[in-house]
């Protein structure tokens, strides 16, 4: 209760088959990323929800989601469907141009899985040309009824199944038959 949540951040950038050109950098941009980019952080945000039962697999998981800040000072955590610039409270930070940190997932998720869902949901924001919305440049936990219309990440493990098998049947899924 006195320490912060075990998470399992994963830094993503898409670079070309050369490995020589990253593919989510764009210098004009005000947080460095590319139309690409906003596509897949689009379709992250978009399945956040519903990743939130494959990247936060266990009851254990959500102990840490929304939790009271701590004696450390923080939790670290996300609480809500957000992202935004440098900012360790979002859902999805930009630490620096063309890449992304998703801070979603816990310490008991499968890494394979976490990447195939990110990979999975990502591409499917690219090709859906999903936007992502505006980020959000506030502190979460300190002024999250400045974002009033939010949407926050399931609470329970059950929420988040109940999410991933809606996501499933209502937008041809991450998940195949």
């Amino acid at each position: 209760a006195n320490l912060t949540g075990n998470g399992c951040h994963a830094h993503v950038s898409v670079w070309d088959k050369s490995g020589k050109k990253n593919l989510f950098l764009n210098t004009r941009d005000s947080m460095g990323l590319s139309k690409l980019a906003y596509h897949f952080l689009g379709g992250i945000l978009y399945s956040a929800e519903a990743l939130t039962a494959v990247f936060n697999p266990t009851v254990n998981s959500y102990k840490r989601i929304d939790a009271q800040v701590t004696t450390s000072g923080a939790t670290w955590s996300p609480n809500a469907i957000t992202y935004g610039g440098n900012n360790r409270t979002h859902m999805v930070r930009i630490p620096d141009e063309g890449r992304f940190e998703f801070r979603l997932a816990d310490g008991a998720a499968n890494p394979y899985l976490m990447m195939a869902g990110y990979l999975a949901a990502g591409l499917d924001g690219i090709v859906k040309k999903t936007d992502p919305g505006k980020r959000l440049d506030i502190n979460m936990y300190a002024e999250r009824h400045k974002a009033p219309r939010v949407k926050k990440l399931p609470l329970y493990l059950i929420d988040a199944i109940r999410a991933f098998a809606s996501r499933d049947r209502r937008y041809g899924g991450l998940t195949t038959s």
